[in-house]
Protein backbone atom coordinates (compact mmCIF):
# COMPACT_ATOMS: atom_id res chain seq x y z
CA UNK A 1 0.00 0.00 0.00
CA UNK A 2 2.99 2.11 -0.16
CA UNK A 3 3.73 5.07 -2.73
CA UNK A 4 6.16 6.05 -4.53
CA UNK A 5 9.33 6.65 -2.35
CA UNK A 6 12.27 8.85 -3.57
CA UNK A 7 15.06 8.76 -1.03
CA UNK A 8 18.28 11.19 -1.41
CA UNK A 9 20.81 10.75 0.85
CA UNK A 10 24.88 10.09 1.22
CA UNK A 11 26.70 6.33 0.55
CA UNK A 12 25.43 5.15 4.00
CA UNK A 13 21.54 5.56 2.01
CA UNK A 14 22.04 2.67 0.05
CA UNK A 15 21.48 0.11 2.72
CA UNK A 16 17.75 1.56 3.17
CA UNK A 17 15.08 -1.36 3.38
CA UNK A 18 13.22 0.59 0.26
CA UNK A 19 10.78 -1.46 -1.58
CA UNK A 20 10.37 -2.25 -4.99
CA UNK A 21 13.59 -0.10 -5.48
CA UNK A 22 13.28 0.60 -9.56
CA UNK A 23 16.39 3.31 -10.01
CA UNK A 24 19.58 3.85 -7.86
CA UNK A 25 21.33 7.28 -9.04
CA UNK A 26 25.03 7.89 -7.56
CA UNK A 27 25.56 11.39 -8.96
CA UNK A 28 29.33 12.12 -9.12
CA UNK A 29 30.09 8.71 -9.21
CA UNK A 30 34.00 9.50 -9.66
CA UNK A 31 34.12 10.99 -5.96
CA UNK A 32 36.26 8.81 -4.04
CA UNK A 33 33.73 9.08 -0.49
CA UNK A 34 32.12 6.52 -2.53
CA UNK A 35 34.60 3.85 -0.54
CA UNK A 36 34.26 4.00 3.23
CA UNK A 37 37.57 3.15 4.18
CA UNK A 38 37.12 2.81 8.72
CA UNK A 39 35.16 0.40 10.40
CA UNK A 40 33.01 -1.47 8.13
CA UNK A 41 34.87 -0.78 4.94
CA UNK A 42 32.57 -0.91 1.64
CA UNK A 43 32.83 0.70 -1.78
CA UNK A 44 29.20 1.97 -2.73
CA UNK A 45 29.40 1.49 -6.36
CA UNK A 46 29.21 -1.98 -5.36
CA UNK A 47 26.50 -1.88 -2.79
CA UNK A 48 24.45 -0.17 -5.48
CA UNK A 49 24.79 -2.78 -8.07
CA UNK A 50 24.16 -5.29 -5.99
CA UNK A 51 20.81 -3.92 -4.69
CA UNK A 52 19.40 -3.18 -7.91
CA UNK A 53 20.77 -7.01 -9.52
CA UNK A 54 18.73 -8.02 -6.88
CA UNK A 55 15.35 -5.96 -7.38
CA UNK A 56 16.01 -5.93 -11.26
CA UNK A 57 16.18 -1.96 -11.40
CA UNK A 58 18.58 0.54 -13.37
CA UNK A 59 21.79 1.99 -12.11
CA UNK A 60 23.07 5.30 -13.46
CA UNK A 61 25.86 6.24 -12.93
CA UNK A 62 26.56 10.26 -13.53
CA UNK A 63 29.87 12.47 -14.05
CA UNK A 64 31.15 14.86 -16.43
CA UNK A 65 34.58 13.05 -15.60
CA UNK A 66 34.11 9.08 -14.67
CA UNK A 67 36.55 6.86 -12.78
CA UNK A 68 38.13 5.67 -15.55
CA UNK A 69 37.44 2.15 -14.51
CA UNK A 70 33.54 3.04 -15.36
CA UNK A 71 34.96 5.00 -18.39
CA UNK A 72 36.72 1.66 -19.68
CA UNK A 73 33.45 -0.71 -18.66
CA UNK A 74 31.30 1.56 -21.17
CA UNK A 75 34.30 1.61 -23.50
CA UNK A 76 34.04 -2.61 -23.88
CA UNK A 77 30.24 -2.62 -23.80
CA UNK A 78 30.10 -3.89 -19.97
CA UNK A 79 27.81 -1.04 -19.45
CA UNK A 80 25.60 1.61 -21.90
CA UNK A 81 26.69 5.35 -21.96
CA UNK A 82 25.16 8.14 -22.85
CA UNK A 83 26.49 11.38 -23.20
CA UNK A 84 25.08 14.84 -22.49
CA UNK A 85 26.86 17.50 -24.78
CA UNK A 86 25.27 20.77 -23.60
CA UNK A 87 25.89 22.58 -20.19
CA UNK A 88 22.78 22.37 -17.85
CA UNK A 89 22.83 26.27 -17.76
CA UNK A 90 22.90 25.72 -21.83
CA UNK A 91 25.91 27.78 -21.64
CA UNK A 92 29.27 27.62 -23.44
CA UNK A 93 32.30 25.75 -22.02
CA UNK A 94 34.93 28.37 -19.89
CA UNK A 95 37.77 29.36 -21.70
CA UNK A 96 40.64 27.11 -20.00
CA UNK A 97 44.25 29.00 -20.26
CA UNK A 98 48.00 27.94 -18.44
CA UNK A 99 50.10 30.29 -16.78
CA UNK A 100 53.78 29.22 -16.41
CA UNK A 101 55.06 29.93 -13.21
CA UNK A 102 58.15 28.51 -12.74
CA UNK A 103 59.90 31.89 -12.48
CA UNK A 104 57.29 32.95 -9.38
CA UNK A 105 59.93 33.56 -6.88
CA UNK A 106 58.46 35.48 -4.36
CA UNK A 107 57.24 33.87 -0.99
CA UNK A 108 54.66 36.42 -0.20
CA UNK A 109 52.94 35.71 -3.43
CA UNK A 110 51.13 32.52 -4.50
CA UNK A 111 49.95 34.55 -7.53
CA UNK A 112 51.52 35.16 -11.02
CA UNK A 113 51.01 38.97 -12.06
CA UNK A 114 48.93 38.07 -14.87
CA UNK A 115 46.70 36.41 -12.45
CA UNK A 116 46.57 39.37 -10.25
CA UNK A 117 45.60 41.69 -13.04
CA UNK A 118 42.97 39.42 -14.18
CA UNK A 119 41.60 38.96 -10.92
CA UNK A 120 41.30 42.93 -10.51
CA UNK A 121 39.50 43.61 -13.80
CA UNK A 122 36.74 40.77 -13.31
CA UNK A 123 36.19 42.37 -9.87
CA UNK A 124 35.86 45.75 -11.62
CA UNK A 125 33.11 44.38 -13.83
CA UNK A 126 31.60 43.29 -11.18
CA UNK A 127 31.95 39.83 -11.22
CA UNK A 128 32.59 36.72 -8.83
CA UNK A 129 35.71 34.85 -8.72
CA UNK A 130 37.21 31.50 -7.33
CA UNK A 131 40.29 30.58 -6.21
CA UNK A 132 41.54 26.71 -5.49
CA UNK A 133 44.57 26.33 -3.84
CA UNK A 134 43.90 22.86 -2.38
CA UNK A 135 46.16 22.79 0.98
CA UNK A 136 44.95 23.93 4.22
CA UNK A 137 46.09 26.21 6.73
CA UNK A 138 49.15 29.44 6.83
CA UNK A 139 52.08 27.24 5.66
CA UNK A 140 52.56 23.46 5.48
CA UNK A 141 56.53 23.81 6.74
CA UNK A 142 57.91 26.36 9.03
CA UNK A 143 61.71 26.07 8.52
CA UNK A 144 64.13 27.30 11.42
CA UNK A 145 66.75 29.88 10.06
CA UNK A 146 69.21 28.74 13.14
CA UNK A 147 69.49 24.68 12.03
CA UNK A 148 67.80 24.75 9.22
CA UNK A 149 65.74 21.95 10.26
CA UNK A 150 61.95 21.98 10.12
CA UNK A 151 59.12 21.35 12.50
CA UNK A 152 57.73 17.68 12.48
CA UNK A 153 55.32 15.99 14.30
CA UNK A 154 57.13 13.78 16.95
CA UNK A 155 54.59 10.80 16.10
CA UNK A 156 54.18 10.90 12.39
CA UNK A 157 57.16 12.74 10.96
CA UNK A 158 55.28 14.93 8.20
CA UNK A 159 55.72 18.27 8.83
CA UNK A 160 53.52 20.48 10.94
CA UNK A 161 51.01 22.77 9.26
CA UNK A 162 51.51 26.71 10.45
CA UNK A 163 47.73 27.90 11.52
CA UNK A 164 48.54 31.54 11.68
CA UNK A 165 45.07 32.64 12.75
CA UNK A 166 44.81 30.27 15.56
CA UNK A 167 48.20 30.34 16.80
CA UNK A 168 48.81 26.68 16.42
CA UNK A 169 51.44 24.12 14.67
CA UNK A 170 48.47 21.38 13.67
CA UNK A 171 49.24 17.83 12.29
CA UNK A 172 46.78 17.40 10.14
CA UNK A 173 47.37 13.40 10.46
CA UNK A 174 47.17 12.43 13.88
CA UNK A 175 45.74 16.01 15.13
CA UNK A 176 48.25 16.92 17.56
CA UNK A 177 48.54 20.54 18.13
CA UNK A 178 51.15 22.67 19.73
CA UNK A 179 50.62 26.39 20.64
CA UNK A 180 52.72 29.02 18.70
CA UNK A 181 55.35 30.20 18.83
CA UNK A 182 57.99 28.08 20.55
CA UNK A 183 61.33 27.19 20.18
CA UNK A 184 62.60 24.53 17.69
CA UNK A 185 62.53 21.41 19.05
CA UNK A 186 66.60 20.42 17.49
CA UNK A 187 68.60 23.68 18.16
CA UNK A 188 66.31 25.49 21.08
CA UNK A 189 66.64 28.47 18.53
CA UNK A 190 63.22 31.00 17.84
CA UNK A 191 63.94 32.49 14.00
CA UNK A 192 61.34 30.59 11.54
CA UNK A 193 60.43 31.13 7.93
CA UNK A 194 57.14 29.97 6.96
CA UNK A 195 57.33 28.21 3.56
CA UNK A 196 54.65 26.94 0.83
CA UNK A 197 51.00 28.36 0.87
CA UNK A 198 47.97 27.60 2.08
CA UNK A 199 44.73 28.91 1.66
CA UNK A 200 44.86 31.00 4.95
CA UNK A 201 48.06 32.89 3.57
CA UNK A 202 46.67 33.01 0.22
CA UNK A 203 43.41 34.86 1.87
CA UNK A 204 46.01 37.34 3.69
CA UNK A 205 48.11 38.11 0.17
CA UNK A 206 44.38 38.91 -1.24
CA UNK A 207 42.95 41.28 1.07
CA UNK A 208 46.22 42.91 1.00
CA UNK A 209 46.00 43.82 -2.92
CA UNK A 210 42.43 44.14 -3.02
CA UNK A 211 40.71 47.54 -2.38
CA UNK A 212 38.44 46.43 0.45
CA UNK A 213 39.44 43.12 2.50
CA UNK A 214 36.18 41.92 3.20
CA UNK A 215 35.68 41.08 -0.99
CA UNK A 216 37.58 37.84 0.16
CA UNK A 217 35.65 34.52 1.94
CA UNK A 218 37.89 31.49 2.39
CA UNK A 219 36.53 27.95 2.26
CA UNK A 220 38.13 24.86 3.48
CA UNK A 221 37.79 22.48 6.67
CA UNK A 222 38.78 25.07 9.26
CA UNK A 223 36.59 27.89 8.43
CA UNK A 224 33.39 25.64 7.91
CA UNK A 225 34.36 23.44 10.49
CA UNK A 226 30.84 23.15 11.39
CA UNK A 227 27.68 23.29 8.82
CA UNK A 228 25.80 26.14 9.47
CA UNK A 229 28.75 27.95 9.46
CA UNK A 230 29.75 26.29 5.88
CA UNK A 231 26.02 27.39 5.03
CA UNK A 232 27.00 31.30 6.04
CA UNK A 233 30.08 31.26 4.01
CA UNK A 234 27.95 29.96 0.70
CA UNK A 235 25.16 32.47 1.59
CA UNK A 236 27.25 35.21 1.79
CA UNK A 237 28.91 34.80 -1.13
CA UNK A 238 25.80 33.73 -3.08
CA UNK A 239 24.36 37.52 -2.14
CA UNK A 240 27.36 38.54 -2.89
CA UNK A 241 28.50 39.95 -0.15
CA UNK A 242 32.16 38.89 -0.87
CA UNK A 243 33.45 39.05 -4.15
CA UNK A 244 36.28 36.43 -4.04
CA UNK A 245 35.84 32.19 -2.87
CA UNK A 246 39.22 31.15 -1.81
CA UNK A 247 39.35 26.98 -1.00
CA UNK A 248 40.34 23.77 -1.21
CA UNK A 249 39.01 21.26 -3.30
CA UNK A 250 35.70 22.10 -1.56
CA UNK A 251 35.19 24.41 -4.12
CA UNK A 252 34.26 21.98 -6.90
CA UNK A 253 31.54 20.20 -5.11
CA UNK A 254 29.00 21.50 -7.76
CA UNK A 255 28.08 24.65 -6.57
CA UNK A 256 26.72 27.12 -9.05
CA UNK A 257 27.30 30.98 -8.56
CA UNK A 258 25.73 32.55 -11.93
CA UNK A 259 28.59 35.77 -11.10
CA UNK A 260 31.43 33.34 -11.18
CA UNK A 261 33.29 34.62 -14.37
CA UNK A 262 36.70 33.72 -13.03
CA UNK A 263 38.65 30.43 -11.44
CA UNK A 264 42.09 30.58 -10.87
CA UNK A 265 43.92 27.58 -10.22
CA UNK A 266 47.03 28.73 -8.21
CA UNK A 267 49.26 25.70 -7.58
CA UNK A 268 47.51 23.17 -9.63
CA UNK A 269 50.80 20.73 -9.86
CA UNK A 270 50.27 19.81 -6.30
CA UNK A 271 48.09 16.62 -7.07
CA UNK A 272 49.78 15.82 -9.92
CA UNK A 273 53.02 14.37 -7.86
CA UNK A 274 51.66 11.70 -5.32
CA UNK A 275 52.62 8.44 -5.40
CA UNK A 276 49.75 7.19 -6.63
CA UNK A 277 48.74 5.48 -10.04
CA UNK A 278 45.82 7.70 -10.12
CA UNK A 279 46.96 11.12 -9.53
CA UNK A 280 46.77 12.25 -12.92
CA UNK A 281 42.94 11.26 -13.15
CA UNK A 282 42.37 12.65 -9.58
CA UNK A 283 44.21 16.13 -10.53
CA UNK A 284 42.23 15.75 -14.36
CA UNK A 285 38.75 15.71 -11.99
CA UNK A 286 39.39 18.28 -10.23
CA UNK A 287 40.75 20.51 -12.39
CA UNK A 288 37.60 20.01 -14.84
CA UNK A 289 35.01 20.05 -12.13
CA UNK A 290 36.31 23.14 -10.65
CA UNK A 291 36.54 24.97 -13.92
CA UNK A 292 32.93 23.90 -14.30
CA UNK A 293 32.35 26.58 -11.49
CA UNK A 294 33.00 29.53 -13.86
CA UNK A 295 30.49 31.19 -16.49
CA UNK A 296 27.61 29.48 -15.21
CA UNK A 297 25.43 32.74 -15.63
CA UNK A 298 24.83 34.07 -18.75
CA UNK A 299 28.33 35.36 -19.25
CA UNK A 300 31.50 33.95 -20.48
CA UNK A 301 33.73 31.89 -17.52
CA UNK A 302 37.60 31.97 -17.67
CA UNK A 303 39.78 29.92 -16.18
CA UNK A 304 43.55 30.12 -15.20
CA UNK A 305 45.55 27.33 -14.02
CA UNK A 306 48.94 27.98 -12.56
CA UNK A 307 51.64 25.57 -12.98
CA UNK A 308 55.58 25.11 -13.00
CA UNK A 309 55.73 22.54 -15.47
CA UNK A 310 53.35 24.00 -18.66
CA UNK A 311 54.44 21.53 -21.32
CA UNK A 312 53.03 18.30 -19.68
CA UNK A 313 50.29 16.46 -22.36
CA UNK A 314 48.34 16.50 -19.01
CA UNK A 315 47.58 20.56 -19.55
CA UNK A 316 46.74 19.98 -23.11
CA UNK A 317 43.76 17.61 -22.51
CA UNK A 318 42.61 19.61 -19.34
CA UNK A 319 42.63 23.29 -21.18
CA UNK A 320 40.57 21.65 -24.12
CA UNK A 321 38.07 19.69 -21.44
CA UNK A 322 39.10 16.64 -23.45
CA UNK A 323 38.16 13.80 -21.09
CA UNK A 324 38.20 11.54 -24.21
CA UNK A 325 41.60 11.97 -25.07
CA UNK A 326 43.03 12.21 -21.44
CA UNK A 327 41.14 9.03 -21.30
CA UNK A 328 43.01 7.28 -24.14
CA UNK A 329 46.18 8.10 -22.99
CA UNK A 330 46.24 7.43 -19.65
CA UNK A 331 43.97 4.17 -20.10
CA UNK A 332 46.99 2.95 -22.27
CA UNK A 333 49.42 3.33 -19.41
CA UNK A 334 47.37 1.73 -17.13
CA UNK A 335 47.66 -1.28 -19.46
CA UNK A 336 51.33 -1.08 -19.84
CA UNK A 337 52.20 -1.04 -16.42
CA UNK A 338 48.94 -3.33 -15.43
CA UNK A 339 46.91 -1.16 -12.91
CA UNK A 340 43.32 -1.29 -12.98
CA UNK A 341 40.83 -1.83 -14.74
CA UNK A 342 43.45 -4.33 -16.16
CA UNK A 343 43.88 -5.78 -13.19
CA UNK A 344 42.71 -6.29 -9.79
CA UNK A 345 44.48 -4.30 -7.42
CA UNK A 346 44.50 -4.74 -3.63
CA UNK A 347 47.04 -2.90 -0.59
CA UNK A 348 47.99 -4.43 2.46
CA UNK A 349 49.07 -2.68 4.90
CA UNK A 350 50.93 -3.58 7.70
CA UNK A 351 51.78 -1.33 11.05
CA UNK A 352 53.64 -1.38 14.28
CA UNK A 353 54.84 0.73 17.32
CA UNK A 354 57.97 3.06 16.39
CA UNK A 355 60.01 1.40 19.44
CA UNK A 356 59.54 -2.43 18.89
CA UNK A 357 62.48 -4.25 18.00
CA UNK A 358 60.60 -7.04 16.43
CA UNK A 359 59.42 -4.86 13.68
CA UNK A 360 62.01 -5.47 11.39
CA UNK A 361 61.92 -9.49 12.06
CA UNK A 362 58.31 -9.38 11.51
CA UNK A 363 58.13 -7.72 8.58
CA UNK A 364 60.78 -9.74 6.77
CA UNK A 365 58.85 -13.08 7.40
CA UNK A 366 55.56 -11.71 6.61
CA UNK A 367 57.11 -10.25 3.16
CA UNK A 368 58.51 -13.95 2.58
CA UNK A 369 55.38 -15.57 3.51
CA UNK A 370 53.38 -12.86 0.91
CA UNK A 371 55.84 -13.55 -2.00
CA UNK A 372 55.58 -17.29 -1.65
CA UNK A 373 52.23 -17.36 -1.36
CA UNK A 374 51.92 -15.00 -4.16
CA UNK A 375 54.16 -17.67 -6.89
CA UNK A 376 51.65 -20.25 -5.80
CA UNK A 377 48.76 -18.51 -6.21
CA UNK A 378 50.00 -16.31 -9.62
CA UNK A 379 49.93 -13.02 -8.09
CA UNK A 380 52.02 -10.36 -8.06
CA UNK A 381 53.57 -9.24 -5.08
CA UNK A 382 55.33 -5.90 -4.86
CA UNK A 383 56.88 -4.90 -1.72
CA UNK A 384 56.60 -4.61 1.47
CA UNK A 385 58.27 -1.15 1.43
CA UNK A 386 57.79 1.93 3.66
CA UNK A 387 54.69 3.66 2.74
CA UNK A 388 54.85 6.97 1.17
CA UNK A 389 53.66 8.12 4.80
CA UNK A 390 56.07 6.20 6.55
CA UNK A 391 55.07 6.99 10.36
CA UNK A 392 51.72 7.64 11.54
CA UNK A 393 50.41 8.23 15.02
CA UNK A 394 53.69 6.57 16.58
CA UNK A 395 53.61 3.67 14.24
CA UNK A 396 55.91 2.34 11.52
CA UNK A 397 54.51 1.43 7.93
CA UNK A 398 54.30 -0.44 5.35
CA UNK A 399 52.49 -1.30 2.18
CA UNK A 400 52.66 -4.56 -0.24
CA UNK A 401 50.58 -4.10 -3.74
CA UNK A 402 49.17 -7.21 -4.64
CA UNK A 403 47.63 -7.69 -8.40
CA UNK A 404 45.79 -10.73 -9.47
CA UNK A 405 43.30 -11.43 -12.32
CA UNK A 406 40.40 -11.88 -10.19
CA UNK A 407 39.51 -10.74 -6.41
CA UNK A 408 39.35 -14.30 -4.99
CA UNK A 409 42.93 -14.50 -5.65
CA UNK A 410 43.73 -12.23 -3.46
CA UNK A 411 41.68 -12.57 -0.81
CA UNK A 412 43.10 -16.32 -1.01
CA UNK A 413 46.78 -14.74 -1.26
CA UNK A 414 46.49 -12.64 2.35
CA UNK A 415 44.35 -15.28 4.36
CA UNK A 416 46.64 -17.68 3.57
CA UNK A 417 49.89 -15.05 4.44
CA UNK A 418 48.02 -14.60 7.84
CA UNK A 419 47.55 -18.02 8.72
CA UNK A 420 50.81 -19.23 8.02
CA UNK A 421 52.58 -16.36 9.72
CA UNK A 422 49.94 -14.87 12.18
CA UNK A 423 50.95 -11.39 13.16
CA UNK A 424 51.84 -10.76 16.96
CA UNK A 425 49.47 -8.38 19.13
CA UNK A 426 51.94 -5.36 18.01
CA UNK A 427 51.06 -5.78 14.38
CA UNK A 428 48.30 -4.47 12.51
CA UNK A 429 47.68 -6.17 9.43
CA UNK A 430 44.94 -5.20 6.78
CA UNK A 431 43.55 -6.03 3.53
CA UNK A 432 42.09 -2.96 1.40
CA UNK A 433 40.60 -4.22 -1.91
CA UNK A 434 40.47 -1.49 -4.65
CA UNK A 435 42.58 0.93 -2.39
CA UNK A 436 41.36 4.30 -2.99
CA UNK A 437 44.21 5.81 -0.39
CA UNK A 438 47.82 5.27 -1.53
CA UNK A 439 49.85 6.64 1.27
Amino acid sequence: GQGPVLLVGTRSALFQPVPRLGLVVLDEEHDESFKQEERLAYQAKEVAYFRVQQAKGLLVLGSATPDLKTAYAAASGQIDSVRLLKRATGGELPRVRVLNISDLRDPDTALAPKAVDRLQEVLAAGDQAMILLNRRGYAPLMYCLDCGQTLRCPHCHVGFTWHKRRERLVCHYCGLTLAWPLLCTSCGGGNFLPLGEGTERLEEQLRKILPDPDLVLRLDRDSARRQERLEDILARFARGEARVLVGTQMLAKGHHFPDVTLVLAADADLGLNLPDYRAAERAFQLMVQVSGRAGRGGRAGEVLIQTRNPDLPFWRFVCESDYQGFYEREIALREKYRYPPFVKLALVRLSFPQDWEGGADCLAAMGKVLREAGRELKVTVLGPAPAPLSRLRGRKRYHCLLKAPDWQSLRSLFFKAARENPAPRQVRLELDLDPVNML
